[in-house]
C-alpha cells in the first residue's frame, strides 16, 4: 500500500484533498466511523452487509464494480494512541474472500511526528483465493512518541472481500511483532505535524459494523453550461490536478492521476461519491473562478487555480532558457534515443546495477543485476506492448501496467530531452517561483498530451530549473503509481547535450540515488531486445533476431564487409520508392561516401519460422542525412543455407499515416 495515501486522513480521491482534516467526516454509504481511500477506490463499493457476517448482525463488504482489474481500495480508521503508548499492540480481524483471484490484506500503521515507527500491511502473507472466515493478527510496538494509530483492510481483487469484528488488545513481549518496516524505512523522515492538531477519536469505533452506514448524498440537476467555468488546472503542495468536462459530467484527477467524476450538490459545490466533505468553486468579484475550496470537517482549504493565459508567456521563456542551457533546441530535437548504465545506491542496501534504454517513441529496455553482477530481471516495451523476464518466466504487461509505464517513461524522457514523446504535444506554464536545496528555482508546469481525446490521458509534470544555470534540478508528478519526485545533479556534456550524472529519488519505499554513466545518444536498439511476440521466443527465432540486429547495425555503420556476409548471393531488395537492388547494388549503396543513416530504431518485429525459411514483419523509424525522420513498415525473408541464415529479400514502405 502507498503509505503517502494513508498519511493524511483527508486523502479523499482528489488531489485537492491531500490537505489534512481534523476529524473523520461521514462518507456516503460507508460503515459509520470508517472512510474509503486507495489506489482506485472508485472501482469498489464499500457497504454494510447484513447477509454475510462473522458475528452479530453485519460485516463490511468491499466489492469490485470496475471494468478493469486496476488498483485497490482501502477501508480505514485513525485514533489517538493514548491507551497504548509504550506497549505492544495486537490488532485482529476476521476476513472472508469470494474468488480465486481475490487478494485481501489487513494493515496497521504507527505514526510519530517525523517518522513511521511501525507498519504492517500483510504484504508478506497476503490472503488470496477463496477463503472462509478466518482470524488474522498484526502486532506492532507503540513507542511513547506515537501521535496516531491508523488501521484497516484492503482489497486488490475483482471479486468481494468481507471483514468483521476488528479488535485491539495489549500483549506481552513474548508475542512477536509483525513489523514490515526496514530500519531505513523506520528512520525515514516524514511530516506528520498536522496530526498534532487533529481531533481523532480516543478509540476506534464500530469495529463490528453493527453501527450501520452513513446516508448517501444524491446529486442535483444543474445547467451543464456552468461546468465550462471550472475546467482548468489547480495546484496544491507542489502537485497539479486537472478539471475537465466530459459531456454533462465534471471530471477531476484523483490522487493517482486518474480521472474521477464529481457530482453536483449545487451549481458551485460538488462531491466525490464515497468521499467525505465537498468541493466548492469560488469566484472573484468579476465572476471568474479562481480557486477550489475543500470543505472538510476540519475546516476549509483553498486550492489555487492556475491562470494559463498569464502563465504561458513566462513558461515559454523559462523553457527557452532551459533548452539553451541543455544544448539548444535543435540539438535536443536530434536526440532520438539514449542508453546509459546506472548504479542504484540506498543506505543499508547492496548496490545494484542496470542498463537503461529509452527512445522518443516510448520504447524502453532495462536489464537489472544484483550486487554480484548477476542477472535479476529485464523489462521491455516497444511502444505498444511490454513484458518482464525474471530468468524463468516471461510475462506480458497488462493494460494498467502499460498505462503506468507511459507516465513514467515520459517523465524520464523529459529529463533527457525536455521534450515530449514523438507524436505528443507539450504545453508549458510558469508557476510561482520556489526553492530547492535552499537555491531559487523557476517552476514550470509541463502538460503532455498523447493520442487522446478530451484529455483522457495526459501527463502533468512540474519541472524545477536553477535560476542561474537554467538546468533541471527536480521533477515532481502524480501518476497511477503514486507521486514521483526526482532530483538531478552532476551534469556533464555528452555530444553537446548536458545530461545528469546523479538522480536522487524520493518514493514511498524510501530515498535512494542513481549514479549514471556511459551515456550513448542515438545508438538505437535492435529487434532482439524489443521483441514481445511469443513466436519470437523459439531458438531459431532468436537466431533470426540476432541477424536482424546485425543487419540494422551494418546499415547504420556503413559496414560493407558485414553486409556482404549477411545477404545471400541472390538477394533482391525493394525500398520505399519502389527501387530494386541486388547484392552488388546494396553494397555500392552503403559504401563510404554514399548513403548515411543518422539514426535507426526497430519499433516492432514479429518472426515466423517455417523450416529453412523465416519472415520478419516489423516497423522501424530512421533518419537519413539531410532528411526528416521516417516511420516505415518492412518484410524481410531469411533463408537457411549450409547452416547459416542469410537475408534473401527485403521490402519496405512508408507509413501512410505519417505526417
Amino acid at each position: 500500500m502507498n503509505r503517502q495515501k494513508l498519511a493524511c486522513l483527508g486523502f479523499v480521491l482528489s488531489i485537492f484533498a491531500i490537505l489534512s482534516v481534523t476529524r473523520v467526516a461521514a462518507q456516503d454509504g460507508l460503515p459509520v466511523g470508517w472512510m474509503k481511500t486507495g489506489g482506485k477506490p472508485a472501482n469498489y463499493d464499500m457497504t454494510v452487509d447484513t447477509s454475510v457476517k462473522h458475528g452479530g448482525q453485519a460485516s463490511a463488504s468491499l466489492q469490485f464494480v470496475g471494468k478493469l482489474p486496476d488498483g485497490n481500495t482501502v477501508l480505514m480508521q485513525q485514533f489517538k494512541p493514548d491507551a497504548y503508548r509504550g506497549k505492544r499492540l495486537r490488532m485482529s480481524a476476521w476476513v472472508k474472500t469470494e474468488k480465486a483471484e481475490d487478494r485481501a490484506q489487513l494493515w496497521l500503521r504507527i505514526d510519530a511526528v517525523k517518522n513511521t515507527p511501525g507498519f504492517d500491511n500483510m504484504n508478506n502473507r497476503r490472503i488470496t483465493g477463496v477463503t472462509d472466515w478466518r482470524r488474522y493478527e498484526l502486532v506492532l510496538d507503540v513507542p511513547n512518541e506515537t501521535i496516531n494509530i491508523a488501521f484497516g483492510a484492503m482489497s486488490f481483487g475483482t471479486g468481494r472481500v468481507w471483514v468483521d469484528d476488528f479488535a485491539f488488545d495489549v500483549v506481552g513481549n513474548d508475542v512477536a511483532v509483525t513489523d514490515m518496516n526496514t530500519p531505513e524505512q523506520r528512520a525515514r523522515e516524514v511530516d506528520n505535524s498536522w496530526m498534532l492538531a487533529s481531533k481523532f477519536p480516543a478509540a476506534p469505533v464500530n469495529l463490528d459494523f453493527e453501527g450501520g452506514a452513513n446516508p448517501v448524498r444524491k446529486p442535483v440537476a444543474i445547467n451543464p453550461k456552468v461546468l465550462d467555468d471550472y475546467v482548468g488546472y489547480y495546484e496544491i503542495q507542489g502537485f497539479v490536478g486537472g478539471v475537465r468536462r466530459k459531456g454533462d459530467a465534471l471530471i477531476m484527477d484523483s490522487d493517482s492521476g486518474s480521472p474521477e467524476q464529481v457530482y453536483p450538490l449545487s451549481e458551485s459545490e460538488f462531491f466525490f461519491k464515497g468521499a467525505p466533505g465537498s468541493l466548492r468553486f469560488a469566484r472573484d468579484a468579476q465572476g471568474k473562478v479562481t480557486e477550489v475550496v475543500a470543505n472538510m470537517s476540519g475546516g476549509e482549504r483553498h486550492v489555487k487555480r492556475i491562470d494559463l493565459a498569464a502563465a504561458k508567456p513566462r513558461g515559454e521563456q523559462i523553457m527557452a532558457a532551459a533548452w539553451k542551457a541543455k544544448g539548444g533546441l535543435d540539438k535536443l530535437k536530434g536526440v532520438h534515443n539514449i542508453w546509459h548504465d546506472g548504479e542504484r545506491i540506498q543506505p543499508g542496501q547492496p548496490t545494484t546495477t542496470f542498463d537503461l534504454y529509452i527512445s522518443e517513441n516510448n520504447q524502453s529496455f532495462s536489464e537489472n543485476r544484483n550486487a554480484d553482477g548477476k542477472f535479476v530481471s529485464k523489462t521491455t516495451a516497444d511502444g505498444k506492448n511490454g513484458w518482464t523476464y525474471d530468468g524463468v518466466s516471461k510475462n506480458a504487461h497488462d493494460l494498467a501496467r502499460l498505462t503506468n509505464s507511459r507516465y513514467h517513461w515520459q517523465f524520464v524522457w523529459l529529463e533527457v530531452s525536455l521534450l515530449p514523446f514523438a507524436g505528443a504535444t507539450m504545453e508549458t506554464y510558469a508557476l510561482d517561483d520556489g526553492t530547492f536545496e535552499s537555491k531559487p528555482v523557476d517552476r514550470v508546469l509541463v502538460i503532455v498530451k498523447e493520442g487522446v481525446k478530451d484529455g483522457e490521458w495526459e501527463g502533468k509534470y512540474i519541472l524545477h530549473f536553477d535560476k542561474q544555470t537554467h538546468l533541471l534540478r527536480r521533477i515532481t508528478a502524480t501518476n497511477p503509481n503514486g507521486r514521483t519526485d526526482y532530483a538531478y545533479d552532476d551534469y556533464f556534456d555528452v555530444n553537446g547535450v548536458k545530461l545528469a550524472g546523479l538522480a536522487v529519488i524520493n518514493s514511498a519505499g524510501g530515498k535512494y540515488s542513481i549514479k549514471i554513466s556511459n551515456y550513448k545518444l542515438n545508438a538505437g536498439l535492435g529487434a532482439d531486445r524489443l521483441a514481445t511476440d511469443a513466436n519470437n521466443n523459439s531458438p531459431e527465432a532468436q537466431l533470426i533476431l540476432k541477424q536482424e540486429e546485425a543487419w540494422r547495425l551494418a546499415r547504420l555503420n556503413n559496414d560493407v564487409a558485414a553486409l556482404k556476409q549477411l545477404v545471400s548471393e541472390d538477394y533482391v531488395g525493394t525500398n520505399q520508392f519502389g527501387e530494386r537492388r541486388n547484392k552488388a547494388g546494396l553494397l555500392q549503396l552503403f559504401a563510404p561516401g554514399n548513403i548515411k543513416i543518422l539514426s535507426f530504431t526497430v519499433d516492432q518485429s514479429i518472426v515466423r519460422v517455417s523450416g529453412d525459411t523465416a519472415t520478419v514483419n516489423g516497423e522501424h523509424t530512421s533518419q537519413l542525412s539531410g532528411q526528416s525522420l521516417s516511420h516505415q513498415f518492412y518484410t524481410h525473408v531469411w533463408i537457411k543455407r549450409d547452416g547459416r541464415w542469410q537475408l534473401l529479400s527485403n521490402t519496405q514502405f512508408v507509413d501512410p499515416n505519417q505526417k
